[in-house]
């Protein structure tokens, strides 16, 4: 695993999965968005990849600018096969996932709680992606 550090929090590789954590009372940033793009593009290059985004921390704020940077970047579009934004309970959960349904309901996102859960089916997207496309996965999994 390979861990890098950005003014919000870090980026890890685990296997195919993307994971980022934010720190506590962190406003994310279009800045921080594009450094997590450089982090993206070390770790993965141009394979395809999923993410797992840690909520579970309270008092995150990402920035309008960041929200549509993060949706609407064709190569993050291109690239990311599935996410799931883990959060740490069930009334955190109901917020979230009223962002996904307005402004990520074209992609593959999902709200989960357990981190064991989201990369079961994290790696369970990544597969039927490249068996409905008829490709070879490119990487094992951790």
């Amino acid at each position: 695993m390979e861990m890098h550090t950005f003014s919000a929090g870090t980026v890890e590789r685990i296997g195919n999965v993307m994971k980022i954590v934010y720190k506590k009372d962190s406003e994310i940033t279009l800045s921080d968005m594009k450094e997590i793009t450089v982090i993206r593009e070390q770790l993965f290059g141009n394979e395809k990849y999923v993410t797992l985004i840690d909520l579970t921390d309270d008092n995150i704020d990402m920035s309008d600018e960041a929200k549509r940077y993060v949706t609407n970047n064709k190569k993050i579009k291109e690239l990311r096969i599935a996410e799931v934004l883990l959060v740490k309970n069930f009334a955190h959960r109901l917020g979230v996932h009223t962002y996904v349904k307005i402004f990520r309901f074209n992609d593959k996102v999902t709200v989960m709680t357990k981190e064991e859960n989201a990369l079961h089916w994290l790696n369970n997207q990544y597969k039927k992606y490249f068996e409905k496309n008829k490709k070879d996965i490119p990487v094992e999994e951790y």
